[in-house]
């Protein structure tokens, strides 16, 4: 399900809120949706595994009033629908109430000064109902007073004795109601044969409303919603569609009469927010796949103890849903779940117009869509981060530091150093056209030359070449305009080829071609699975987890292809947790590195802490994502054709530009016998421990080369007499690089060098 056909349509705040109501997350379990009184059993029960009797009461207490009767009496209608009813039986909720009251309780002093509302409320009855609404609106400040036909308060309760409640119990209760300021009117029956009646006696006691809290004639005769009385300010009835006669109903009748009455004192909407007020079914999902089957600990026992009360609150699931986060490394290590980042985004694009933590939030998400294959609502939250980052380079609060390099990088790639394109040498056609991808290319040259070899040998019909990005770069970065100007110009390059058909060796390019270009390309795995280039291993027999590239997370056909081909060879295939349609990404998608590497670190690790062997994998950004992190990795064309230890390595990003240029340079007079571009002229040394340094400041040795280059044409360098060295500053988009270098006869040694923003003006 989508509500964006247009990243525009996100800022609409109806269109928002739809897309919102889909994450479960925030509402309740169902012990608590079907409580009256929506007891927080979860949060209770995490007290209680924490031995925080103290805080269970406190919460308890908050939403009952009378935590010891309730604890005694109530039926528990929670039990009805608890998610551990079919693993070994529900929760025994009131055990773990009766002992929060047995060991948490604490006496809270009244507070000296409480706030004086000159609107006085007489309640008639002094039942369990009763006793509630008084309890709500004294504390609120409002005068109350109880007019109660017996000599003693707690109604029916006083059945119970000594049976199911004892009495003290009850005393206690209704002597911690009065220490607020009630005046109670024992003795007293007043009339409720009639609304003029009930009229009469509001204004011989100078009340502003009355509330009548025990079943009279009129007791179901008021609105089922206001509780009202037609016409009057008099509240009587329950909003409850069943047994009114039980505790909790009670309590719950009473305190919506206090709602309704402290609304119409203020003369403010009567039903605003009251929706969800009462028992309901919940939405939440709750995964139960793998929970043991425990029984309760209460079933051998009826000693009400600590530990029993904490072994049992351990069965309770805490139940929410989090399949999202417990799957997305990003969700987790930004600390919330989707219905919280909608509404971030929401109010970072529209109303605090850009901060530092929501814009590096929204810039650092993978994209790769595992949150909706998870989500049992197919909530898509890199839909929702995709239009963000359109929205943001729309109206001009994408920070330029955010993807400037990975934009820079694809310029590079689209550039005169990579790009080409050209029918197979001697043909003057090509059924064909091999679009390896540039990350392959900067990864893996030799390979690309090995795979280009195979399939010019084995098919006689012509394959072209297409070296360039797809523009996916742009796309990631929110840059609409940047992204179909590439898709415009490799679109005229594979027409001028004659639109043969495409051969890709990148997930990611291939997903790309058929959702922006209208082209479906044939994955590289497919010539070797369907032979159409025969296949020997060059890898001893391993065992490998596959882990499946987020772009592929639905082509079935290119899953099963590599675990065939992986199996065809002589190793071993295994499964990792989050695979196939539920893959989790490398860290690269979305461009992640360049917003947080320490996120996409994690990011990285968390697949490999889920892979015990070596892994397989048919992305190269995957394959490279895992090299990082030292995980020893394989792409499915190296079970083929073997590889070369000693490069066996994460690629630098000089490394990889050089990669490009090289495998133009090495086709051109390979295949057409032509001459590829020159290298820069200006031979450089950086030491290993500054190489690291660079490349985490994302520096090219190239960067270095050209300040270098443009110091020694311009002579504006500066000299460092302290240091005995060099220092020049070069500024040719929007970084200025500085570098402190030597030089010397055969080229220059690099010292440091670092970049920066700023602009120095001159007057």
């Amino acid at each position: 399900m989508s509500f964006l056909d247009n990243y525009k349509d996100f800022i609409n705040q109806d269109v928002m809120q739809k897309i919102e109501v889909l994450c479960t997350q925030e509402q309740a379990p169902f012990c608590t949706s079907l409580c009256p009184m929506h007891v927080d059993v979860r949060s209770i029960s995490k007290f209680i595994d924490n031995e925080d009797f103290t805080k269970a009461y406190e919460l308890y207490k908050k939403t009952v009033l009378f935590p010891k009767i309730i604890s005694k009496l109530c039926h528990e209608p929670c039990k009805s629908k608890c998610k551990r009813k079919e693993l070994g039986g529900s929760i025994e909720v009131r055990k773990l109430e009766e002992s929060i009251v047995e060991f948490g309780y604490i006496e809270k002093k009244i507070p000296a000064f409480l706030p004086k509302i000159q609107k006085k409320v007489a309640i008639i009855g002094g039942g369990l109902r009763a006793m509630t609404t008084a309890n709500e609106l004294a504390r609120k400040g409002y005068k109350v007073s109880i007019y109660e036909k017996s000599d003693k308060l707690g109604g029916n309760l006083w059945r119970y004795v000594p049976d199911k409640i004892l009495a003290d119990v009850l005393e206690s209760e209704i002597n911690e109601l009065l220490r607020y300021k009630i005046d109670v009117f024992y003795n007293n029956l007043v009339p409720l044969s009639s609304i003029n009646e009930i009229n009469e006696f509001m204004l011989s006691v100078g009340a502003d409303i009355v509330y009548i809290s025990c079943k009279s004639e009129l007791f179901y005769d008021s609105n089922k919603d206001t509780l009202l009385l037609d016409n009057t300010k008099i509240v009587t009835g329950s909003r409850l569609d069943y047994d009114t006669d039980t505790v909790i109903a009670k309590v719950y009748d009473g305190k919506s009469a206090a709602t309704t009455i402290e609304r119409v004192l203020k003369e403010v909407s009567i039903m605003a927010g009251r929706e969800k007020e009462g028992p309901y079914d919940s939405g939440l999902f709750t995964d139960t796949t793998n929970i043991e089957i425990e029984e309760s600990s209460y079933l051998n026992t009826s000693i009400l103890a600590k530990e029993e009360t904490i072994k049992e609150s351990k069965r309770c699931l805490k139940c929410e849903c989090m399949e999202c986060v417990k799957g997305c490394e990003f969700m987790k290590n930004y600390k919330a779940y989707p219905k919280k980042y909608i509404r971030e985004v929401y109010n970072n694009l529209s109303i605090a117009m850009g901060t530092h933590h929501a814009n590096k939030m929204i810039n650092t998400c993978n994209l790769c869509g595992q949150c909706k294959s998870i989500c049992p609502n197919n909530v898509d939250m890199s839909e929702v981060f995709m239009a963000a980052r359109k929205l943001m380079v729309d109206s001009k609060k994408m920070p330029q530091s955010a993807f400037e390099f990975a934009l820079l990088d694809m310029n590079y790639s689209n550039g005169e150093e990579f790009f080409l394109a050209r029918h197979q040498e001697g043909k003057a056609n090509s059924e064909y056209l091999f679009f390896p991808s540039c990350q392959l290319a900067a990864s893996e040259p030799k390979l690309l030359e090995k795979v280009y070899d195979d399939l010019c040998k084995n098919i006689d019909s012509g394959v072209g070449v297409l070296f360039s990005c797809c523009g996916v770069m742009a796309n990631w970065s929110g840059n609409t305009e940047i992204f179909y100007e590439t898709v415009n110009k490799l679109k005229k390059e594979i027409e001028k080829l004659g639109n043969p058909k495409i051969i890709s060796a990148c997930p990611t390019c291939i997903s790309v071609f058929k959702e922006h270009y209208g082209i479906e390309a044939i994955g590289i795995w497919e010539m070797y699975s369907n032979k159409s280039i025969p296949i020997n291993g060059e890898l001893e027999n391993k065992k490998f987890t596959v882990h499946d590239a987020c772009s592929a997370r639905f082509n079935k056909n290119t899953q099963e292809d590599i675990r065939s081909l992986g199996k065809n060879l002589g190793h071993e295939i295994f499964e990792k947790k989050y695979n196939k349609e539920i893959t989790a990404c490398c860290g690269y998608g979305g461009l992640m590195p360049f917003v947080d590497s320490e996120t996409a670190g994690k990011v990285t690790d968390r697949i490999i802490e889920d892979s015990e062997n070596e892994i397989l994998t048919y992305c190269v950004n995957c394959r490279d994502r895992f090299l990082k992190q030292n995980k020893s990795s394989y792409h499915f064309l190296e079970l083929i054709y073997g590889r070369d230890n000693h490069h066996h390595k994460w690629p630098t990003w000089s490394e990889r530009q050089e990669n490009r240029k090289m495998i133009k340079n090495l086709f051109l007079e390979k295949f057409w016998n032509e001459k590829g571009t020159e290298s820069l002229d200006c031979k450089i040394f950086i030491d290993k421990d500054l190489e690291k340094i660079i490349e985490d400041r994302m520096i090219l040795k190239t960067d270095i080369q050209k300040a270098i280059i443009n110091a020694n044409e311009t002579n504006e360098y500066f000299i460092n007499a302290i240091e005995d060295c060099l220092i020049t500053s070069f500024r040719p988009n929007n970084v200025t690089f500085w570098v402190k270098y030597n030089k010397f006869e055969d080229g220059y040694k690099i010292l440091n060098a670092y970049t920066h923003r700023m602009v120095f003006m001159e007057k």
